[in-house]
């Protein structure tokens, strides 16, 4: 950091210029690069693209109209619908026209410092409509000189290689937990791990005996919301990674929370549970929150037989996980 504000103050006292990043790049249409055929195969050897969020579609064999990027020549692919974007430094095709390749004039940015700043925009569209030419290539970038740029991104991409390698710790320490979870929790298979239980009286009960109810979200949504007013609607999209956002896309006024939260009365200690589209998500409210619940959400209220958070932990445990997908039907 102190080699960069050094560079800073030499190079750039009085400031950067900010461009827009038309001025700092050209783009490709994919068109000559689109795969023929989708018959993919992992033994192939050139991958099929998209800048979303699964990156490498698959394999395929033909061997022409590649795209050969590389480490010394990358590129960035661009979604052009949704502002996804990719780093790619190897030869590859692609799946379709939405998106565009971009490459830098590298005698005024380079390509990765361009990459970081684009993460620093965190630009996303739910428009749909071309945004690369009209919206996207139009913002404007600070544009420090050359030999800052590649400062900065000598420091950012240290921070990314360790922020992979934390993040693949996590992973691990994650799978780690979810088996010994599933352990503990898998008593008729787990006598050696805690055979202290099997000196205990265990009980196997219904779900609908250890709540006192189970009850569903709303089934009609009020038809006049307020934007961002009183209190929040909560989705299946609200319960992700065992806690509650709040953030919703719809809300109601204080009348039509107290009449809608008469036959679900949301309390601190109540377990939440997706049963639509994102099924077996789960989470358990830990203050008293005023909110509502469409349909896509169930509401159990443990009673005295079950702690909460050994109710989230056993509905969590692969077991339960693959009973509720497996047997789910419909949407």
């Amino acid at each position: 950091m102190n080699k960069l504000k050094e560079l800073i103050d030499k190079l750039c006292p009085n400031g950067v210029e900010f461009k827009k990043i038309a001025e700092l790049t050209s783009f490709e249409q994919p068109t000559k690069y689109i795969v023929k055929s989708t018959k993919y195969d992992d033994s192939y050897k050139t991958p099929v693209l998209t800048a979303g969020q699964t990156f490498i579609l698959g394999y395929t064999n033909e061997n022409d109209g590649i795209y050969n990027a590389s480490k010394e020549n990358p590129v960035i692919i661009f979604d052009d619908f949704t502002g996804a974007y990719k780093w790619v430094d190897f030869p590859f095709k692609v799946k379709s026209s939405a998106m565009k390749i971009i490459t830098a004039n590298e005698d005024k940015v380079l390509i990765r410092f361009l990459y970081h700043m684009m993460g620093f925009l965190n630009f996303t569209s739910d428009e749909h409509k071309r945004l690369w030419i009209s919206i996207y290539s139009q913002m404007k970038i600070a544009v420090p000189p050359l030999e800052v740029q590649c400062e900065i991104v000598h420091i950012l991409d240290d921070f990314t290689l360790l922020s992979a390698e934390l993040s693949a710790e996590l992973k691990a320490r994650q799978k780690q937990y979810e088996y010994y979870r599933d352990k503990l929790l898998t008593f008729e298979e787990a006598e050696n791990l805690h055979g202290y239980f099997y000196r205990q009286e265990i009980k196997w009960l219904k779900l609908q005996e250890i709540c006192k109810s189970i009850k569903d979200g709303m089934h009609n949504l009020p038809k006049n919301t307020l934007d961002k007013s009183m209190y929040p609607i909560l989705s299946a999209q609200n319960i992700f990674n065992g806690e509650i956002n709040f953030d919703a896309k719809r809300y109601v006024d204080e009348e039509t929370y107290i009449k809608e939260n008469k036959r679900t009365n949301i309390e601190k200690g109540d377990v939440l549970l997706t049963i639509v589209a994102t099924i077996g998500r789960i989470a358990v409210v830990k203050e008293k929150n005023k909110f509502l619940l469409q349909r896509s959400v169930c509401v159990l209220k443990p009673n005295e037989l079950v702690n909460p958070y050994y109710l989230k932990f056993y509905l969590e445990t692969y077991k339960i996980q693959n009973y509720m997908i497996t047997n789910a039907h419909g949407s």
